[in-house]
């Protein structure tokens, strides 16, 4: 989820994250099975959730873009509340060589237009995404399939990408109508579990025949269908007719509305005038009193750090980052601004994730006003510090910083942005005058997904423009492990060698808090700290 991801923006100051022993609230947080049920007593819930004016479509990798089509698709695998991966559309993925792939899909899946889901809805859809000129957001997501650099070449400094030698990635044969081979360009344990994330959703025919056209009002094959769609405002969701699956949803109807402001949300929520928002900054303390038996105080799988631009030649020193990073007194700003929501960051992985190791970006994430000052001594940095955040964070990187400044004595400054479209751009174009504020909610859950988009270089959420030959080969080394403990090693080793190149300031892991209205029943908040919507449903 990055944007995380996915570039991964969220609407509240606090994003929602948790896993499911750790959700207290009043209501029932008992982890449910795999299925979603059936039919269920209805109602339309109202979500607060930022939307962008991307298209809601497998091809864009934002956090809230992601929480919309997890409703409107149904994708190979699904995750429980556990993060756990259980087949959804797919009958069976197998391999016996992490290499090659053979995905069966189940029968009696359509799209809500009634056309068949089948091997070249997944196939289509994938290879669109991987052609270079079709410039698809999820792009270099499919840069593990086999054929991916003649689809989508890379250009060269500051030059134009070369022509594509193929429209196809050559990885991806379709067997039959319900199943298709993967075969990847290196070995990846991991590849089954990754397939629950948006950008591998299927496609159908009318995306391909009129893609302006159907990006006004997409259509996917899940349990509930797209009615009305205002870019960077709402999105009203119904129930699919006939969806008769096991992820089908208890609630009648959704409305995923924007917030331009996160108190506007909570007090919406107050008020019964919606039905889930995230808890801004200003009411930690008393979110709890304000609705008993109706929220939840959560451990995260997210974290907000702060991108440099190593494309600034100002940034281009290590010096100059490791000193920032030392320079932040993460502690004494989280017990200010987050009490008891955030913790300070030791690294690029978020504890509960499997393979989690403390304090693995080392020493140069630690608080070290002298040894921060000594080393900004050795640089030559000239001018201002200057980061760019989204509005709701403002606050929390003007402590940042006054950190800075306060420690190295540079003047520091805070470029805040209204709106995520706007925000995203800069970021985009690698035009950042200095750090950006980033935030990651994962994807799927795997230690992959924290350090691979965002610094495997070229990737989809590396607006760094990072890129270290000793970082990919460590990346290798982990997805190709046999096992998941020798996997974490080698990812755990990628994270120390992040800590010591430093193009990315981790600051806090967040914890969140997220509150519901007092007719929303059996909500549930899953590992990716967003309820599960498919089992929440209205009593009135």
């Amino acid at each position: 989820m990055y944007f995380r991801t996915r570039v991964a923006a969220v609407a509240g100051a606090v994003a929602l994250a948790c896993t499911i022993s750790s959700c207290s609230s009043g209501s029932d947080t008992s982890s449910g099975t795999a299925s979603g049920g059936g039919a269920g007593p209805g109602g339309t819930l109202r979500i607060a959730n930022a939307i962008t004016t991307d298209p809601i479509i497998p091809m864009t990798v934002d956090t809230s873009t992601t929480r919309v089509m997890d409703m409107v698709w149904t994708g190979l695998v699904r995750y429980d509340d556990k993060l756990a991966p259980y087949n959804a559309n797919a009958e069976s993925i197998t391999t016996s060589d992490n290499t090659t792939f053979v995905i069966k899909l189940k029968k009696d899946y359509t799209f809500s237009d009634g056309t068949p889901v089948n091997a070249d809805s997944y196939v289509d859809s994938w290879n669109y995404s991987a052609y270079g000129p079709n410039a698809a957001q999820s792009a270099s997501y499919f840069s593990l399939i086999k054929g991916y650099s003649a689809t989508n070449p890379d250009a060269p400094d500051g030059g134009t990408a070369p022509k594509p030698t193929a429209q196809t990635l050559s990885g991806l044969k379709k067997n039959s109508d319900l199943e298709f081979t993967v075969t990847l360009d290196k070995p990846m344990s991991s590849f089954p579990s990754i397939l629950g994330y948006s950008i591998f959703y299927p496609m159908p025919k009318s995306f391909f025949d009129d893609p302006k056209t159907y990006e006004k009002l997409p259509i996917g094959n899940g349990p509930y269908t797209m009615t009305k769609l205002v870019p960077g405002q709402e999105v009203d969701l119904v129930k699919t007719p006939g969806f008769d699956h096991d992820d089908a949803g208890k609630a009648a109807g959704i409305n995923f509305i924007s917030f331009s402001e996160d108190t506007a949300a909570y007090t919406a929520v107050q008020g019964d005038q919606l039905d889930y928002a995230t808890v801004p900054t200003a009411y930690l303390k008393t979110f709890q009193t304000d609705f008993p038996g109706h929220s939840a105080l959560v451990t995260g799988t997210s974290m907000m750090d702060m991108q440099l631009p190593l494309y600034v030649e100002k940034y281009a020193d290590p010096k100059v980052r490791i000193a920032l990073s030392m320079a932040i007194d993460r502690k004494s700003i989280v017990d200010a601004l987050l009490p008891g929501a955030a913790s300070p960051a030791d690294g690029w992985v978020s504890p509960p994730l499997p393979g989690y190791e403390a304090g693995a970006c080392g020493s140069n994430c630690v608080y070290n006003p002298d040894k921060a000052k000594a080393m900004w001594a050795e640089t030559n940095f000239t001018g201002d510090v200057v980061i760019t955040t989204l509005e709701p964070q403002k606050t929390l990187f003007t402590s940042v910083c006054q950190s800075i400044t306060d420690t190295l004595g540079v003047k520091c400054t805070v470029n805040s942005i209204a709106d995520r479209t706007s925000y995203k751009a800069i970021a985009q174009a690698f035009k950042a005058p200095g750090p950006i504020r980033w935030g990651w909610a994962i994807d799927y859950p795997t230690m992959e997904n924290m350090l691979v988009p965002r610094f495997v270089a070229n990737a989809s959420s590396n607006w760094m423009k990072y890129d270290s030959d000793g970082y990919q080969k460590l990346i290798d080394e982990a997805n190709g492990a046999s096992d998941a403990a020798a996997a974490a090693t080698f990812f755990n080793q990628a994270q120390a060698l992040l800590g010591q190149d430093m193009p990315d300031i981790p600051i806090y892991f967040q914890q969140g808090a997220g509150v519901w209205s007092s007719n929303t029943k059996d909500l549930v908040i899953t590992g990716f700290g967003w309820p599960d919507l498919l089992k929440a449903y209205k009593t009135s």
